[in-house]
């Protein structure tokens, strides 16, 4: 649960980001499209590792900062 507001934020970013690329043009297929791939970036957000992700960050930063 401590992770619990960055998935939702993570998951809204990355649902306008896919949002966006809708125009006029493609709506036709790309609404249909995204009622099924939405749903699926939401599940696959519940399996985020962000642990390992903090992990990942603090040693690349460290990295860089030796250097």
């Amino acid at each position: 649960m401590s992770y619990f507001k960055r998935r939702i934020k993570d998951s809204w970013q990355i649902t306008k980001e896919i949002c966006s690329g809708i125009t006029w043009i493609n709506a036709i297929f790309l609404i249909p499209g995204l009622l099924f791939l939405i749903p699926f970036v939401w599940f696959w957000m519940l399996f985020e590792d962000y642990e390992e992700i903090d992990e990942a960050k603090e040693t690349m930063d460290q990295i860089f900062k030796s250097k």
